[in-house]
Formats: C-alpha cells, sequence, structure tokens
C-alpha cells in the first residue's frame, strides 16, 4: 500500500524543543553567555589595586587589623571619604 491509496494517512515528523533551530541556539547561548559572565565578572567585582582617589569602601565585618590597614590605605592616598558598610564596628575588637 502507497500513501497515495491512504490519502488520510500523513507523515508526521516528531519534534521537539531542541530539535528547533532556535530553541537549540538559545538552550546552547544562555549557558555559554553565563560562563562568559562568571569569567569576566570577577575583574570588574573584585579591584585589589585601589587609585587613592575618591571614596575608599570597606566592608564592615574585616577584622580590626585589616580595618587599620584600610585607614592606613585611606591617609596614603588622596581619598575623600571612607565608607565602612556590611557591619557594625566593636570597640572592644581592638
Amino acid at each position: 500500500m502507497m500513501q497515495e491509496d491512504l490519502p488520510h494517512v500523513r507523515t508526521v515528523r516528531e519534534a521537539s524543543l531542541f530539535h528547533r533551530p532556535f530553541f537549540r541556539a538559545v538552550a546552547i547561548s544562555i549557558p555559554l553567555g553565563l560562563v562568559a559572565f562568571m569569567m569576566t565578572v570577577h575583574r570588574f567585582l573584585a579591584v585589589n589595586c585601589p587609585t587613592g582617589e575618591g571614596i575608599l569602601v570597606v566592608e564592615g565585618w574585616i577584622p580590626s587589623q585589616s580595618m587599620r590597614d584600610a585607614v592606613r590605605v585611606f591617609q596614603s592616598g588622596s581619598y575623600r571619604y571612607l565608607v565602612v558598610v556590611g557591619g557594625q564596628l566593636d570597640a572592644a575588637d581592638d
């Protein structure tokens, strides 16, 4: 029997989302984009060479010795402000 003999029978091609080119491209692009983001964002967020200008921002939870080092860095550069964020300083921690 040939397909011409049965007009009501059609060939159905199974298709899932990953068989479509657009969805395949999206499924590949998103993980690659996330990996590229994770590899490059560190350079932006973890600046460890201060320029000595403007505002010096320090995390408040760092140990007292590190806070003293931050004060020395502040005084050695031409900073206008020292901003401590993220915690409370304890006088008893000296």
